[in-house]
């Protein structure tokens, strides 16, 4: 048989690790991505398959992780509305309700800047209408919490569903 080009394998480990993904094969999915990352030198290229990445840590509750591979999708392709709006979710699943807004708040800027320069579709207008949702959902969160910690003098605080009480603040 022929040997396969570093373009060919690339082409073609994206598109395992989206049907591996599809299929909720998402440990075989994410090692098919970062093997194809090896193959991706145009950073441009690099950030759909972090974006998917990201995805699929925060589907395996691995938020933090989903965190920074998020991150560098957008350090990848710091214009592309969907690394932002992945990075938000992100961090809204980790509890960085500040940095989720500004990262919805950013995507939303940049969609809507990419739906002024090209011809709006329907897919775009319905994607909008839903980061839209997601980023008044995150700012109502962050202002309920703000909220909540001016009027709460207790020594207890919620972490992950456990009450714990410090002496120190």
């Amino acid at each position: 048989g022929q040997l396969e080009d570093a373009a060919m394998k690339l082409k073609r480990l994206k598109s395992e690790g989206t049907l591996l993904a599809e299929a909720e094969r998402f440990a075989e999915a994410l090692q098919h991505w970062e093997e194809a990352l090896l193959f991706t030198e145009d950073p441009c290229d690099k950030a759909p398959i972090l974006e998917q990445m990201a995805q699929v840590l925060l589907i395996l509750e691995r938020p933090f992780d989903a965190i920074r591979t998020g991150e560098q999708a957008v350090q990848s392709r710091p214009l592309w509305y969907a690394g932002h709006l992945t990075l938000g979710r992100a961090l809204i699943n980790f509890g960085e309700l500040e940095r989720a807004v500004e990262s919805f708040r950013r995507a939303k800027t940049l969609l809507s800047q990419d739906m002024a320069a090209h011809d709006k579709t329907a897919d775009a207008e319905m994607e909008f209408q839903e980061l839209c949702l997601e980023l008044r959902e995150a700012e109502n969160l962050w202002a309920e919490v703000k909220d909540r910690a001016k009027h709460n003098t207790s020594n207890e605080v919620i972490v992950n569903g456990r009450v714990v009480e410090s002496h120190f603040w």
